[in-house]
């Protein structure tokens, strides 16, 4: 019998979630290929929450109608504590540690295009109020 590690096996479902979900895998790579041409890279514990990220976006457009470029300080809230740990739990999949800068991620390619959704917030009110709920990004000290 052969065991492996919860974050191998994590690693191999989010892996299968973005080859099966057509949504999940269009968008991931797009955001790859964008992410790419401005020199970052997005692979390892990166793209799995990138994964994580666009897998419950993707659900929460599919069953509540909620556009994955609108973002509110609210929604941020709901995505930290309830959406994404609720979709890792059901998918029995530990949360990657790049989710947060996958989300960040995410937020800058939306910026940098124009293209997030009617009634966001300004991308400092949703960065400030991740921050609250999650901590600093890695390498920046809170003031």
């Amino acid at each position: 019998m052969t065991l492996s590690h919860p974050a191998v096996r994590s690693a191999g479902q989010l892996d299968t979630v973005r080859r099966l979900d057509p949504a999940v895998r269009r968008r991931h790579l797009g955001l790859r290929t964008w992410a790419l041409s401005r020199g970052i890279a997005v692979d390892g514990p990166a793209g799995h929450g990138l994964t994580v990220v666009f897998a419950v976006l993707a659900e929460a457009e599919s069953v509540a109608g909620r556009d994955h470029r609108a973002w509110s300080a609210a929604r941020v809230i709901e995505f930290v504590w309830l959406d994404c740990p609720v979709w890792c739990f059901r998918h029995a999949v530990a949360i990657p540690a790049g989710t947060i800068d996958a989300l960040r991620l995410l937020w800058d390619h939306l910026a940098a295009t124009g293209t997030f959704g009617p009634g966001s917030d300004e991308l400092a009110v949703l960065e400030r109020t991740l921050v609250e709920h999650t901590g600093p990004p890695p390498g920046r000290r809170r003031r």
